[in-house]
């Protein structure tokens, strides 16, 4: 995990994270996004994020997950989804 400066937020309305999980990590699962943030290292260098929250309901950093597959736009909200 790198650490990181939240500069700006804005709505993701729409958009999830797409991570594996599973024995072999070959199953995909999908979690909806709270907003982007456009962050800041500690070189200075931005870039811009989805943030979301974890099983416990943590707010995180989608990207910065071992299992981060994506970003993804729209569909139909999986069973379980949160």
């Amino acid at each position: 995990m790198e650490d990181v400066r939240i500069v700006a937020i804005v709505p993701a309305d729409g958009w999830y994270a797409v991570f594996r999980a599973g024995p072999d990590q070959g199953v995909e699962f999908r979690s909806r996004l709270l907003c982007w943030a456009l962050v800041e290292g500690q070189d200075t260098k931005r870039s811009i994020v989805g943030v979301d929250t974890d099983q416990r309901g943590t707010v995180e950093i989608a990207a910065y997950a071992n299992n981060f597959v994506r970003y993804e736009f729209g569909g139909q909200p999986e069973k379980g989804e949160k």
